[in-house]
């Protein structure tokens, strides 16, 4: 066997140790780094994710609640075309036929409550903090009517938009809902 370095010695030496513990060290850094702001923009994500589909529920709740509307009970004044945080209409409650009865939307406390006389006395809470944590998240709803259209009001469509912000995040959701149960003039 031939001997390659220093005669025969063998073994590593002190500089080549130094130097392969300094290029461990800085791979680990770099790796430690990237594996860190993973998981901190997992959490954002999650997060993020977590805010849009409470929020997705509460326009589908709302959407699917109001289409069949036959009346606006607060016609959201005094102004409103900037908007209003709640909402009551008047729907037809076929349970038994003919029946009409009001439901309503409120925010209150960053929670969107559902108001519906025949099922509890109670308000349903639809929309609350999901993510947790020590910074709450804020929430706001927005109804809005009536919609202008090439110079004719419709009075029979409402803008619902909702802003939720958490952090130094903030997302807003707006759809629109024809009440099919109401005339449009």
């Amino acid at each position: 066997m031939k001997k390659l370095f220093f005669g025969n010695r063998f073994g590593t030496t002190l500089v080549e140790m130094v130097v392969s513990t300094i290029t461990l060290t800085i791979v680990l850094l770099a790796a430690g780094t990237v594996y860190i702001s993973a998981v901190k923009e997992f959490k954002r994500v999650s997060n993020e994710a977590r805010i849009q589909a409470e929020a997705f529920r509460v326009l589908d709740h709302i959407y699917l609640n109001l289409i069949g509307a036959t009346g606006i009970v607060d016609p959201l004044d005094p102004f409103p075309s900037l908007g209003s945080d709640h909402i009551e209409v008047t729907v037809n409650d076929y349970d038994p036929p003919h029946n009409v009865k009001n439901i309503k939307y409120t925010v209150e406390s960053n929670k969107v409550y559902f108001y519906d006389p025949s099922s509890t006395a109670t308000p349903e809470i639809i929309a609350q903090d999901v993510t947790g944590g020590t910074d709450p998240w804020s929430l706001s709803l927005k109804f809005k009517t009536p919609l202008t259209v090439g110079g004719n009001v419709v009075k029979n469509y409402i803008t619902v938009e909702i802003a939720i912000t958490k952090g130094s995040m903030s997302k807003t959701y707006v759809t629109g809902i024809t009440l099919r149960g109401m005339n449009s003039t």
